[in-house]
């Protein structure tokens, strides 16, 4: 008897919630502002794709790993309907990824663990196509879709490897080394820089309350291949993709 009692009382809240709605869920009107103009910030995971396992000799295994990605931005959107809005900006980004392998020394008895970790900034520009549609008073549900479009600015490509292997007196003896180099535009590192272009599709959904209020999700993944390899390794690939999440205030 509570439990329908319950379940009454949320159907009738959420019903009158809704009906409240001073515009359809979808409207084709011309909107009252042409231009909004947003503030928010980011958080999320960022990562790469890469196929070193495949491209490059004695790499028996290699694993990537998202990492922690964290920026602010702003956001324009030029309304053309209710329904249906031009969305651009720019966004910096600071991300981070890893990457584990394992290689083998051809003829050899050693076996070398590396762990390998990227550190980048990004400034990044999106174009979308914003569809928009009214769930209730001054909440409205939001779709994005689109590319971006991006530009590295400092970062920093750090390895720590460890040789295992067995010496002249049967001992096993383990070494370790540790390397930095620019994750950008550099022709050092451990397999590859990165080129400091980037571009690549974006899909979002978000939330806007009260006229003010946004808080959202995105994906995006590069289209571009983003690795510059280095000597021979010249089939490396890489591509960016990131997780993200936002919350923001519309002006």
């Amino acid at each position: 008897m509570k439990a329908k009692f319950l379940l009454s009382l949320l159907a009738l809240s959420f019903s009158g919630f809704v009906t409240r709605a001073d515009k359809p869920f979808f409207s084709t009107d011309r909107p009252s502002s042409m231009v909004e103009v947003g503030l928010h910030g980011i958080v999320g995971a960022t990562a790469v794709t890469e196929n070193y396992s495949s491209q490059i000799p004695g790499v028996e295994k290699a694993d990537s790993h998202p990492g922690f990605g964290i920026g602010a931005g702003a956001r324009v959107s030029f309304v053309l309907r209710d329904y249906i809005a031009l969305t651009t900006g720019l966004d910096m980004l600071w991300g981070h990824n890893k990457c584990t392998m394992t290689t083998v020394g051809d003829g050899t008895p050693y076996v070398n663990n590396i762990y390998l970790s990227n550190n980048y900034l990004y400034t990044r520009a999106p174009v979308l196509m914003s569809f928009r549609f009214n769930l209730a008073e001054q909440a409205q549900w939001i779709v994005d879709a689109g590319v971006y479009f991006a530009t590295g600015i400092s970062g920093r490509q750090k390895a720590d490897m460890y040789t295992t292997g067995v010496n002249d007196l049967g001992q096993l003896v383990t070494q370790h080394y540790r390397e930095s180099w620019k994750y950008f535009r550099s022709d050092a590192g451990l397999i590859h820089s990165a080129h400091s272009f980037d571009f690549g599709l974006q899909l979002g959904t978000s939330f806007c309350f009260r006229g003010h209020y946004t808080a959202g999700v995105t994906f995006s993944y590069g289209l571009k291949d983003a690795a510059k390899p280095l000597g021979p390794l010249g089939k490396v690939s890489m591509h960016n993709i990131d997780w993200l999440g936002y919350v923001g205030y519309r002006f």
